[in-house]
């Protein structure tokens, strides 16, 4: 009995531990989507200001340094949470 009581007590600390880890991941997902939202935005705003080809053109090259710099700070907190991982 206190086996089971003992195993039901372990699951359910590592299932909320679990749920904390998800909440966290969300969270960072949602701040990425809403980053990637307003750059585009801004791009569409831009675009429609656009009075040339060239003008267009700088509209292109500032989604694209953005979605670079978005892609560069993802793949660092990937990396930064890998290594937390291996310290552990």
């Amino acid at each position: 009995m206190k086996l089971k009581l003992s195993l039901l007590v372990l699951f359910f600390g590592l299932n909320a531990f679990a749920q904390g880890d998800i909440n966290a991941m969300k969270t960072e997902a949602n701040a990425r989507l809403d980053k990637r939202i307003a750059s585009l935005q801004e791009a569409k705003t831009c675009i429609s200001a656009a009075a040339d080809k060239e003008a267009m053109k700088a509209c292109h090259a500032n989604l694209k340094e953005d979605r670079m710099e978005m892609k560069e700070a993802h793949k660092a907190a990937k990396e930064a949470r890998k290594a937390a991982k291996a310290s552990k």
